[in-house]
Formats: structure tokens, sequence, C-alpha cells
């Protein structure tokens, strides 16, 4: 949905759409049905999802990835806007592109978060495995 959205706010240059974006994006920390984040800032992780009267305590890469997938998007997207000079309707791969140039880019900091995760959530699952549990 937030790819959807920012694509619309691409193609159609409507800050509506990135406003939209915004708006589905914090489902995942409480603008949810049960006023609930989904996202663990002391794990880093994101439960699977919301049952009608609870959250689903369990932290997938699945759904940690898309959390944090959609992040890094509304990042980039909000990084592309505000590029000084930029003009309002440039190719997307170029304003893409420039954004990445950055040393300070989101997305360097969330591939070195999600490389962690990833290693994280392996030798747990290797644990668990191993244990027989």
């Amino acid at each position: 949905m937030i790819s959807a959205c920012l694509d619309a706010r691409r193609i159609t240059n409507n800050p509506s759409w990135s406003r939209q974006a915004r708006r589905v994006f914090r489902w995942f920390v409480g603008q949810n049905h049960l006023r609930l984040p989904l996202y663990d800032p002391s794990t880093g992780g994101c439960r699977d999802g919301l049952h009608e009267a609870r959250i689903n305590e369990n932290q997938g890469a699945e759904s940690t990835l898309s959390f944090l997938l959609s992040l890094l998007e509304i990042k980039l997207s909000e990084r592309a806007i505000s590029v000084a000079g930029m003009p309002a309707r440039q190719p997307p791969a170029e304003v893409v592109a420039r954004c990445l140039v950055s040393a300070r880019t989101p997305l360097v900091v969330l591939s070195r978060f999600v490389v962690r995760r990833v290693a994280v959530l392996s030798v747990a699952r290797s644990d668990h495995i191993a244990g027989g549990t």
C-alpha cells in the first residue's frame, strides 16, 4: 500500500499521496484498530499482525522486513522531495540515485541493521532447532 501511494506521488506529483503513505505507515506504530504498535524498538522487530483483540506476539523476518522496507521507502521519498534544487518532476530513478549517493542514506543504516537482525534471528532459530523445542 505504501509503495502504491508513493508511486502515485511520483507519477502525479500530488503531495496528498505522500500524506496517505505516511498514514498507512503509522499502522505499524499504533494507528490501528487496537491502538498498539506492531514495531518493537527494544528488539528492532515487528510483530506478525493483529488479531481481533490482541497483537500476534511473533516477530518473524517477513514482518520485520516489511516494516523496515516501508520505513526506508518513506524516508527515501521524503529525502527525494526535500533535496535542494530537485525539479518537481524528476524521473524516479534519478531521484533515488541522488538519494543513495549520500553517505548518510537510510539505506546504509537499514542494510546494516537488517544484516544484524537476520543474523540474530538465524542464531535464535538454530538454537531453537538444536534444542528440539
